[in-house]
């Protein structure tokens, strides 16, 4: 059950630093090289052998899939 959790908050918090760097990056042309760095992390993160497991055993709980759809 600890995997879940770890793998929700890591769900969380990339939604959170995207969004984040995407209203930064409109403000700041700077920051844009910080968003495209995290879309890059995100890119490793969504083809993780570890979390390709991860999902197949968690992505149809209701909190993964409110994460992964909004």
């Amino acid at each position: 059950m600890k995997n879940k959790y770890s793998f929700l908050l890591s769900l969380k918090s990339l939604e959170y630093e995207i969004k984040e760097l995407s209203f930064y990056s409109k403000v700041c042309c700077d920051c844009f090289e910080l968003l495209q760095s995290k879309l890059d992390h995100l890119c490793k993160f969504m083809i993780s052998d570890e979390n390709e497991k991860l999902w197949h055993i968690w992505g149809n709980h209701e909190e993964i899939k409110y994460i992964a759809n909004n």
